[in-house]
């Protein structure tokens, strides 16, 4: 079976139960989507091929316009690439591991489905938005403002977090927060994060370092 008849057919299939639950399928994202103010909260498909067939593993990501407003200023991004940037992000897999086990890290659970045919669409067209309704939703309902993208972001601000799976966006990410909500533990994060960016990735550490002038201003 082909990615695109995959997507297709899973994401059509699942229309009618994300839209039950207030989400919207946006055809041009390939993604479900609902909007609350100015946060934008996401359910998409990464599908993928591998030597013994066609997987699809789900993934979640909320945005915040504020936030966003302010990284995009630093963004070594195109332009065009702006409306996919999220500021909490990861797989379903590893945010079940954080529910059910506590794992903040992030762990390394997968949860990738493979589709042979047909049938397999049909089980997981009620798999998928049963274990969203059960662990996504509640995750998107208890976090919707940037005063918990603070506290989710920067509690352990040295450490890997299942909120944010990418550590230099997580560092980004959690310094704009802090600094829009007065966090006063703000200076403190800022070494912290500078520190843990010295040897990151150079398109990251430029971002981080734009960042830290435009936040003094």
């Amino acid at each position: 079976m082909l990615i695109n008849e995959c997507r297709s057919k899973l994401l059509k299939s699942m229309q009618h139960a994300f839209m039950q639950m207030g989400f919207e399928l946006k055809a041009n994202a390939q993604a479900f989507e609902r909007r609350e103010g100015s946060c934008i909260q996401t359910f998409h498909l990464l599908i993928f091929k591998k030597p013994d067939g066609v997987y699809v593993e789900p993934w979640w990501s909320i945005k915040f316009g504020e936030i966003l407003d302010i990284y995009h200023k630093v963004s070594t991004k195109e332009k065009k690439y702006f409306k996919d940037t999220p500021v909490l992000e990861n797989s379903l897999g590893r945010l079940i591991e954080f529910t059910d086990n506590g794992i903040e890290s992030g762990g390394s659970k997968s949860m990738q489905y493979l589709i042979e045919n047909d049938k397999d669409i049909d089980i997981l067209t009620n798999v998928i938005p049963a274990r969203f309704q059960e662990y996504v939703l509640p995750y998107f309902s208890a976090n919707n403002s940037v005063e918990k993208v603070d506290k989710l972001l920067n509690s352990n601000p040295g450490q890997l977090s299942v909120h944010f799976w990418l550590y230099p966006m997580k560092a980004i990410m959690g310094l704009i927060a802090a600094k829009l909500v007065n966090n006063p533990q703000y200076p403190e994060l800022a070494i912290i994060y500078e520190e843990k960016l010295r040897n990151a990735n150079p398109v990251y550490k430029t971002e981080f370092e734009r960042l830290e002038l435009l936040l003094r201003e």
